[in-house]
């Protein structure tokens, strides 16, 4: 008997709840090396991408501490620049020159490079850590090491090895130099130390200074810099010595007001010193706490700015090559007239304590003197007037007045004297004058490099 064959009916499925039950699906694991991966990525994409940023960043406040203007006729210029963005890491160069005003810098000590390296840093309070070098002449000649900070303040630690600046039979032995250096948009401060410097003519030493400091605040567009202050625990010349020697400088514009004024070609500029020495010391008399004041005004600018940026450029790069623009700048800047006047306001002698005052007009010289190569007539053009007052007299103080060059006073003995281009006096007598206007003719010529008479 065979069965029949019916097709399947819903009524003979099992529809009991049972049957719609399903079983679960085992969800696979994912490992967590994905996330880890994939955070990983995120946050390096993110920091690389920030650290590119802060590398911009960095550049564009090392250009603001760099490009700071400076007046026309200092004769600093960037002659070349160039910066290589990484993510990591930036460099870059400055190529700078200082140099006389409209003389075309073609001697390779008048150019100087400053290289740096930037490692950004994402950090609070810290935009990126610096490396630099100063390279002159193809050596380097200065370092400097710091932390530029996410405002645009760069703070940096300074050093130079020892080094010699030789010329004409001339060496001055500087030892190695450490410093600090503190720079923004707004200006830059410096305080350089060297524990000696030594000036050396003919292998022997005429003079040493020990312990010497250099303070220096410069603001940009703005005259020739703030404050220029030298100091010196031991001054050692030939013909004595000085201790706890210091001078404060401030440049003055035009307009008399000190880092106020940009000057232009042809302007003038001052100079305000303060000096101070703890004691003056030679073979002939000795003094102690020695203060005192001394003003310039009329200063060519063309001549006083690359003066004083020369001089700096000589420290911190010295050469064998060195092409002598010191004596030509100041050359200029006597040619062309100044005035100035000085006071010494406290000095302790062994003939009782000391004040005294003096002024000083060089008036501008005939244009026919300017390419001259013969002795230049300084006492022709020279008129200076002072005054030398001792008072609390000490027993010595006997044989100035002895002298006769002295006269006595209200409340001790004094001296005035007037140096004009006609006359020399002393307490209002003539006196002969030939030797005295012979040694300031030499005396000035020689310090200019002209040659003197025997």
């Amino acid at each position: 008997m065979t069965q029949s064959s019916e097709p399947e009916t819903i009524a003979s499925k099992d529809l009991s709840p049972e049957t719609f039950q399903t079983k679960p699906r085992r969800r696979k694991k994912r490992s967590p090396m994905g996330w880890v991966v994939g955070t990983v990525v995120v946050l390096g994409l993110a920091y690389g991408a920030g650290s590119y940023f802060v590398g911009e960043r960095a550049q564009s406040h090392l250009n603001a501490i760099v490009e700071q203007k400076a007046p026309d006729f200092s004769g600093f210029q960037i002659r070349e620049q160039s910066h290589d963005q990484g993510i990591w890491q930036s460099s870059g160069y400055y190529v700078l020159s200082m140099s006389p005003v409209d003389a075309t810098p073609v001697a390779s000590d008048l150019i100087f490079r400053i290289d740096y390296t930037l490692d950004h840093a994402l950090w609070p309070g810290r935009l990126a850590n610096i490396k630099t070098q100063l390279i002159q002449a193809d050596q380097t000649r200065l370092t400097g090491q710091g932390v530029l900070s996410w405002e645009g303040v760069f703070n940096a630690d300074l050093a130079m090895p020892a080094q010699e600046l030789i010329q004409e039979g001339t060496i001055v032995r500087l030892a190695a130099l450490q410093g600090k250096l503190k720079g923004n948009a707004q200006g830059v401060t410096t305080q350089v130390h060297w524990p000696s410097i030594e000036y050396i003519r003919n292998q022997k030493i005429e003079s040493q200074l020990k312990e010497v400091t250099i303070e220096t605040d410069w603001v940009p567009g703005q005259c020739i810099g703030q404050r220029y202050v030298v100091k010196s625990q031991l001054v050692m010349l030939s013909v004595g010595q000085i201790e706890g020697f210091a001078v404060s400088a401030t440049p003055v514009c035009a307009s008399g007001q000190s880092g106020q004024h940009v000057l232009g070609s042809g302007e003038r500029v001052g100079l305000d010193l303060e000096m101070q020495a703890v004691g003056l010391h030679s073979n002939f008399w000795s003094a102690q706490d020695v203060r005192g004041k001394m003003t310039w005004r009329h200063l060519d600018a063309q001549a006083f700015g690359p003066l004083l940026m020369g001089s700096v450029a000589g420290l911190i790069a010295p050469t064998e090559t060195k092409p002598d623009w010191w004596q030509p700048a100041m050359r200029d800047l006597m040619l062309k007239g100044l005035d100035g006047d000085a006071v010494i306001t406290q000095a302790k002698t062994g003939l009782g304590d000391i004040q005294a005052q003096a002024t000083l007009n060089l008036m501008q010289m005939p244009d026919a003197l300017y390419q001259s190569t013969d002795l230049l007539p300084f006492d022709q053009y020279l008129v200076t007037e002072g005054q030398v007052r001792l008072t609390n007299l000490k027993a010595g103080s006997l044989l100035a007045l002895v002298s006769g060059l002295f006269e006595t006073t209200r409340d001790g003995i004094g001296l005035r004297y007037e140096l004009t281009p006609e006359t020399f006096t002393v307490n209002g007598q003539s006196l002969p004058d030939g030797i005295l206007r012979k040694s300031v003719n030499d005396m000035v010529n020689q310090w200019l490099g002209i040659q003197t008479t025997p």
